[in-house]
């Protein structure tokens, strides 16, 4: 959100086909929150992948962290995949 100046890091994992047009939204409070605050979350329901997406939102001086963030979510995403599989 140029405006904002806040960056959307997605859980590109529970998006594994997603077409050229496919949008892809947050909610506006998460944008604001993350623009007052520097960093915000947002849980999403991925019908799709038939489970829960984690969206980071962040203030440009906060992207690092955002990134960080959104990393450790992904290993969670992993490791919690890895068990269910054995």
């Amino acid at each position: 959100m140029s405006e904002f100046n806040v960056f959307v890091l997605w859980d590109a994992s529970a998006h594994e086909q997603f077409p050229f047009s496919k949008g892809v939204q947050v909610g506006a409070s998460t944008v604001h929150q993350a623009a007052i605050t520097g960093l915000m979350e947002q849980g999403r329901t991925i019908r799709s992948a038939g489970r829960q997406e984690v969206v980071v939102a962040a203030r440009h001086d906060h992207l690092v962290a955002a990134i960080q963030r959104r990393d450790e979510l992904t290993r969670e995403i992993l490791l919690r995949d890895s068990r269910e599989s054995q």
